[in-house]
């Protein structure tokens, strides 16, 4: 059994969690899927028409400050700047990223994290267990480990 990464990075709390997943996963053991997917559908869907740290005006001002000290992902520039610094081709993953192809997987996706109750990212599953919030990895792992060792 794996634990499943949900993520979506204009959830910007999931990058540290995705900067450090594998490795913290990897000290037990533990297979990482990755599942990207969109907030935005499962928001809507939720009722909500802005981001949630806009409908808190101070959380709005400190999110958009904290976002001004980091890059801007947004940007295919940046992106492949990423990409080249992981060793990658840059032109063919922007190219695939972009294809309608990619987009409905990534609709699929979010169809799915709605049916398994995701509702913000990231999120961990383990088994049917839910763990919301880069602060739950630790927790998310040490219930993976405690179900692989037959622990209830």
């Amino acid at each position: 059994m794996a634990i499943q990464f949900w993520f979506e990075f204009a959830s910007t709390y999931s990058y540290p969690a995705a900067m450090r997943i594998e490795s913290a996963a990897a000290a037990r053991g533990i297979r990482v899927e990755w599942k990207p997917f969109l907030l935005g559908p499962i928001f809507r869907g939720q009722g909500w028409n802005d981001s949630p740290f806009n409908l808190v005006p101070v959380k709005g001002a400190y999110m958009w400050r904290d976002l001004a000290r980091d890059q801007d992902i947004s940007t295919p520039a940046v992106i492949a700047r990423c990409l080249e610094s992981a060793g990658q081709a840059p032109a063919p993953v922007l190219e695939a990223a972009g294809s309608e192809a990619s987009k409905a997987k990534l609709r699929a996706q979010g169809e799915e994290a709605e049916r398994r109750g995701i509702f913000g990212a990231p999120s961990f599953r383990v088994g049917g267990e839910l763990f919301w919030g880069n602060d739950r990895l630790e927790a998310a792992l040490a219930w993976h480990a405690a179900r692989q060792a037959g622990q209830p």
